[in-house]
């Protein structure tokens, strides 16, 4: 009896040792970060992505068969060949291209207008601030004089945005929703381009803090093409 019960113990830890890595491996393809980098099969994207859609190397032809094809995007709406509202609570999907056709920019958004609503239940309000840096590491930080709080993450051409809150007490925590997230290719700087006040990241804190942060750095950014965000990161 003994002699059981201890190859019972044995295979029992085996078994959890098996499926633990796979449990875990399931709840990080299925966070809300992942889903929308992945193209219309479901698999991860071999460079950053929305949708399948790679900024630099997705030609503008190439992003509108994806996003007919992407189960998440194939029933959306289109205003125009590089704009479109998914179904559901307002989430929209805006692009830019360059002039040798190919994608520059690609932004999931919740308006098109930089309302600085929160839109509940919004395909992009399911992603969280926690969620990019605990994939992209640590962030610059911007308050445009929008309604919006921003993280940028200049190395990799990733720009996101919370709503700003009306309570400057507020604390931004790690699951804070976003209302928007932008990929963009990250190009040269342009001579005359917009000078932007950038925060060094002093963490989960409160907007009245960052408001009393003087150690501003002023960093060139150019236009991204699409209405939210209208400015992306650029290289010096």
């Amino acid at each position: 009896m003994r002699f059981f019960r201890t190859f019972f113990f044995v295979m029992l830890i085996a078994l959890v040792s098996l499926l633990t890595p796979r449990l875990i491996g399931d709840r990080r393809t299925s966070s809300p970060i992942s889903i929308v980098m992945t193209g219309p099969d479901g698999v991860a994207c071999a460079r950053l992505c929305l949708f399948g859609i790679v900024p630099g190397e997705t030609s503008i032809e190439q992003a509108a068969t994806i996003l007919h094809s992407h189960p998440l995007t194939r029933d959306a709406l289109w205003f125009d060949n590089r704009t479109l509202k998914l179904s559901g609570p307002d989430t929209y999907i805006a692009f830019s291209y360059k002039r040798d056709g190919l994608v520059d920019s690609i932004a999931l958004s919740d308006n098109l207008d930089d309302s600085g609503i929160a839109v509940p239940g919004s395909l992009v309000a399911s992603i969280v601030i926690g969620d990019l840096i605990d994939a992209f590491g640590v962030p610059q930080v911007m308050i445009p004089g929008s309604e919006y709080f921003v993280v940028s993450f200049p190395s990799v051409g990733i720009m996101a945005a919370s709503v700003r809150p009306r309570d400057f007490n507020f604390h931004f925590q790690p699951r804070t929703s976003l209302s928007m997230v932008m990929i963009s290719t990250n190009l040269p700087c342009p001579k005359q381009g917009a000078v932007l006040q950038v925060h060094t990241w002093m963490g989960f804190t409160s907007i009245k803090r960052y408001f009393a942060d003087f150690r501003l750095a002023r960093v060139l950014h150019r236009t991204s093409g699409v209405p939210v965000p209208p400015y992306a990161s650029c290289r010096n």
